[in-house]
């Protein structure tokens, strides 16, 4: 049964119904492991945003799972998940505040990594001001050389406390993160992005870091090409003109209502913009309107 939830397939579904029913006569340990798996596969293909087609049966799912009373600590921190997206921040925070003095206690810094990247994204959303807290924990444990953690993780919290900073404008905290994550490829095109707009907006062109070809990015989508190739063609000075027509076109078609990453981004780069169209009226009306469809979406 477990293989299937690494393998979508037309059973997955009915496995999942199957194990919800049968969790009564499981022994607790497996049902624990189990619900890990299930909760994992559900978030991810599951819609739990109210008005979603799936919204119905994610809820009567997580309810099952009953993640809350699990004493399990990886359903623990899944249930802290879930809390976010339900924008419940601040119990979210309580479970993970708690999880991260059981994972002190018992020396799990891999655990940690993942609470600590979750309470960023948390911090991120809530403005709690406890946020350099949380980052001297974090960067204190990733800087002991004698513990064995997973890179990947380090990456993530790295990325996350590179998106806040970015966010609120602190761009020389968040380019001391993205300097860093931009070295992976998971995280390249995105850390790419910022670090290229940082640039533009702090008007500091004295980093040695140079956007590579949209071909040479090995993990991409097909719309995440479209926002890299803005900023390739704005790094090889590219004329104004045609970078407000790309937005207009291009850019601002494939940005989705959800997308928080890329609309912060676009919206600071067009007030970025902004600041030097002041002797090019037709160019700046045609950039206040692309503004205007933005803050409408």
């Amino acid at each position: 049964m477990i293989y299937k939830y690494y393998f979508v397939n037309i059973n997955v579904e009915k496995e999942t119904d199957h194990f919800i029913n049968s969790m009564k006569y499981l022994n607790q340990d497996i049902v624990d492991l189990l619900i890990n798996v299930i909760f994992k596969f559900c978030y991810k293909y599951y819609d739990s945003v109210e008005g979603s087609k799936s919204y119905k049966k994610a809820v009567f799912i997580f309810n099952k799972l009953d993640l809350e009373h699990s004493e399990y600590s990886v359903n623990q921190l899944n249930y802290a998940v879930y809390l976010l997206t339900l924008k419940y921040h601040f119990d979210s925070l309580k479970i993970l505040i708690a999880l991260e003095d059981e994972y002190k206690a018992k020396k799990n810094y891999n655990g940690l990594l993942l609470v600590y990247n979750r309470i960023f994204w948390l911090i991120g959303n809530i403005q709690e001001k406890s946020l350099d807290k949380y980052e001297e924990h974090f960067n204190e444990m990733v800087n002991i050389a004698a513990i064995n953690i997973n890179k990947e993780l380090v990456l993530q919290g790295q990325m996350n406390l590179a998106m806040i900073y970015f966010e609120n404008e602190n761009y020389e905290k968040a380019k001391q993160y993205y300097l860093k994550t931009f070295k992976c490829e998971k995280f390249y095109v995105k850390s790419a992005i910022c670090l290229k707009l940082i640039e533009y907006c702090e008007n500091d062109f004295t980093s040695d870091f140079v956007m590579q070809p949209v071909e040479n990015c090995k993990i991409i989508t097909e719309r995440e090409k479209v926002f890299y190739e803005y900023y390739y063609m704005k790094s090889m000075n590219c004329d104004i003109t045609n970078l407000i027509n790309y937005l207009d076109s291009f850019v601002l078609p494939n940005i989705e209502s959800n997308d928080s990453f890329y609309y912060i981004v676009f919206i600071k780069e067009i007030k970025c913009l902004s600041k030097t169209l002041d002797h090019h009226e037709l160019n700046r009306r045609k950039l206040m309107k692309i503004f205007d469809k933005f803050r409408k979406m």
